[in-house]
């Protein structure tokens, strides 16, 4: 294999492999201007007129189509074009009058999505002049490169149970709730600790961070505390650092034990509050009450003794 042949990116050709799976209603349209978007739009054409498949305004619903792409929409385009490994037409080249490649396939398919763009806007498509060469030249090298992608994602591929930081707060039955006057605070600590809360599937790591997908939330929010979501990026490209995941390599019944021991130590810290609250909460109430009294008290007594201490004047 040439070295042309195995210059691309594994994103690159895979942009060009979508566009040759459906030629004749497939093309995809990026804005050359500098400040704008690098995002590729996809589009399909159907029988009912264009979809917008995905955009740089609208971003793209098929997560598996972005994890197909290599992970995102931004690809570098101009070494496909460069390269006849896509037809280019850019809206602003001239003809002398006559429509240029752009504004003629728009009008073949009835689209005006782009009538009223400003700047200039590339349209890519793959046609019976690339895509003999796509057979010939660039289709095993994507093979190739797609192979190799697959067996370092199986290589790696496990299940990871993904912990929290939490921070359980003391449960309280609204008829006690109503009871507790204004700004009584519980003299109870949170619980803090640790809770299994999402499963996912590893597709890369790094000495510091394991790359997933197919992340599942396997412990329903309940509202009596907080928590910190450890999981950062976006799909298909979140990842979580390595100290949060609580098990590397779960098995089917991972999930479900660590929830059990979860459950049992929230339940036990309840029970204890529970416990604690049925003896010392009327007590606690009651030195409230007096604290408040001898707040008001207080506030009586200095007044008398700063008008006391205060010389009158003639």
């Amino acid at each position: 294999m040439t070295k042309s042949k195995t210059k691309f990116s594994y994103a690159q050709l895979a942009l060009a492999d979508w566009l040759v799976e459906d030629a004749a209603n497939r093309f995809a349209v990026v804005s050359t201007d500098h400040y704008s978007s690098k995002s590729i739009g996809l589009y399909q054409v159907t029988e009912n007129g264009v979809v917008t498949i995905a955009s740089a305004s609208t971003g793209c619903e098929d997560i598996s189509l972005i994890d197909r792409l290599g992970g995102s929409l931004e690809i570098k385009y101009t070494p496909l074009v460069t390269d006849k490994v896509l037809v280019g037409f850019h809206s602003q080249f001239s003809r002398d009058g006559d429509d240029n490649g752009f504004k003629k396939f728009m009008k073949s398919i009835g689209y005006k999505g782009f009538d009223t763009v400003h700047g200039g806007m590339l349209l890519m498509r793959q046609t019976d002049t690339s895509m003999q060469r796509w057979e010939m030249e660039w289709k095993a090298a994507f093979a190739a490169l797609k192979a190799k992608r697959d067996g370092l994602r199986a290589d790696v591929g496990r299940t990871v149970i993904i912990g929290a930081k939490c921070k359980v707060h003391p449960r309280v039955d609204a008829e006690t709730k109503k009871s507790l006057p204004y700004g009584f605070l519980l003299p109870v600590p949170d619980l803090k600790l640790v809770r299994p809360t999402w499963k996912a599937r590893v597709v890369k790591e790094t000495k510091e961070r394991l790359y997933v997908q197919d992340v599942v939330r396997i412990r329903d929010t309940d509202g009596s505390g907080e928590h910190h979501n450890p999981i950062r990026g976006f799909e298909p490209n979140q990842y979580v650092e390595r100290e949060h995941v609580m098990v590397d390599g779960a098995t089917e019944r991972a999930a479900q034990t660590l929830l059990s021991v979860d459950t049992d130590r929230v339940e036990a810290y309840y029970q204890s509050v529970d416990n604690a609250l049925a003896v010392a909460l009327e007590p606690l109430l009651a030195l409230h009450a007096r604290l408040f009294q001898a707040e008001g008290m207080h506030d009586d007594l200095m007044r008398e003794a700063i008008e006391a201490s205060t010389v009158e004047k003639n």
